[in-house]
């Protein structure tokens, strides 16, 4: 999604599903998304499409912090007692508060072995680029590692946890 520079209130929009919805299913829908009134204007596509979006970030931060604290979690454990790597002074709080002075982003899909543990293992080595605990640095990483922590805490994946734990007490779909 990408804000257009002369509307501050709409949004470019679009929506690409390939057999997520149904079987064989293709959705394709192109528009203008306005905030104001929560709706997508589809400049082209069927009517009928559903626009889908992922809010990413959001729900990044939304999910792995309510996870972290419905699993009990304790926000002061040092990370390092799942990752060794991780310098000793960064806690989950840090994480979970972009505390713990990790860089705000690094190609791990580019780096490794194009796997998960090689993904995490990247994750937790890279050296911190500011001291941890003490001011606010956005960092995907330190969602990438909190996920992990909550996975590696409770054996299960993500996905399923957050379903469990997050999503379906709510009663999201």
């Amino acid at each position: 999604m990408t804000t257009r520079l002369d509307d501050p209130v709409g949004t470019t929009a679009a929506s690409v599903a390939d057999g997520l919805l149904a079987a064989g299913a293709t959705t394709v829908a192109i528009g203008v998304a306005d905030r104001r009134q929560a709706r997508v204007d589809l400049v082209r596509g069927s009517t009928a499409a559903r626009p889908v979006f992922d809010v990413g970030s959001v729900t990044k931060v939304v999910v792995t912090a309510a996870l972290h604290r419905r699993l009990g979690i304790d926000p002061d454990a040092p990370v390092r007692r799942w990752f060794p790597t991780v310098p000793a002074a960064v806690r989950v709080a840090d994480l979970l508060t972009h505390r713990a002075g990790l860089r705000e982003w690094w190609p791990l899909y580019l780096v490794g072995g194009h796997d998960r543990e090689s993904s995490l293992a990247v994750a937790a080595g890279l050296p911190l680029r500011h001291p941890p605990g003490l001011d606010r640095h956005y960092s995907d990483i330190g969602f990438v590692l909190a996920g992990a922590v909550a996975e590696l805490e409770h054996g299960g994946s993500l996905d399923v946890l957050a379903r469990r734990h997050v999503f379906e007490p709510l009663a999201m779909t």
